[in-house]
């Protein structure tokens, strides 16, 4: 009889403990779940309260990287410098901007050339500031207005103006950092639809239409 009392006891005392423990770990699922909801909301309440910081383009330290090639032989590549530029952000989703290029400040910096055949990068700056390129004289900037940013892919979508002539276009890649104060991303356009194109269609026919510029940025809090 008292063995019988004992085993029923030790039973009940072993269904008590497994209730108990199931309980637990389903409390704990709970609370888990429970912190990530919380987590999650208060990260979206951080997101649509954060105040909407404006970013100023150091135009000392930022530039564009260019690059066009020529079908089947090299690629040409070089500086420009920005004359003026902001982005505006919230946290760290960028919520707009506007940059404008000095495109007299265009340089090349690759070693595709050969003096003895009269091909220097002077001389190529000189054709692509021309009338039937870029015609710098006419138009000494051009610009990028950011009309909205897809944080999923990285991509900017704005309007590029070049020669006067305004397109949509994306800048992709893009890669942001507001505590460093940096920003940067890749954009490729097909000149033709600016009109950047050589009279002759002879030297055009060399010319591969896109044209890459690989954006970095140096931004300081506006004061």
């Amino acid at each position: 009889m008292k063995k019988n009392t004992f085993l029923a006891l030790f039973l009940a005392g072993s269904a008590f403990l497994t209730a108990c423990g199931g309980g637990g770990s389903a409390e704990k699922g709970g609370e888990k779940e429970k912190k990530a909801d919380k987590k999650e909301k208060t990260e979206m309440k951080d997101e649509k309260s954060a105040k909407e910081m404006t970013m100023m383009v150091d135009t000392s330290k930022s530039k564009a990287k260019w690059a066009g090639t020529l079908v089947g032989v090299y690629t040409h590549s070089g500086n420009v410098m920005f004359e003026k530029g902001m982005l505006t952000a919230k946290g760290d989703k960028i919520t707009g901007g506007e940059f404008v290029i000095d495109m007299n400040t265009m340089v090349a910096t690759d070693d595709n050339y050969d003096p003895e055949k009269d091909k220097t990068p002077e001389k190529l700056i000189g054709h692509l500031k021309a009338d039937d390129f870029f015609a710098v004289k006419k138009h000494p900037t051009a610009s990028f207005k950011i009309k909205s940013y897809d944080e999923a892919s990285n991509t900017i979508t704005g309007d590029l103006t070049v020669r006067g002539k305004t397109q949509e276009e994306k800048i992709t890649d893009v890669a942001f950092n507001p505590k460093e104060g940096t920003a940067k991303g890749k954009l490729v356009f097909d000149r033709h639809e600016y009109d950047v194109a050589y009279t002759m269609s002879m030297k055009d026919m060399t010319i591969t239409d896109e044209i890459e510029v690989m954006v970095d940025l140096k931004l300081n809090p506006k004061s």
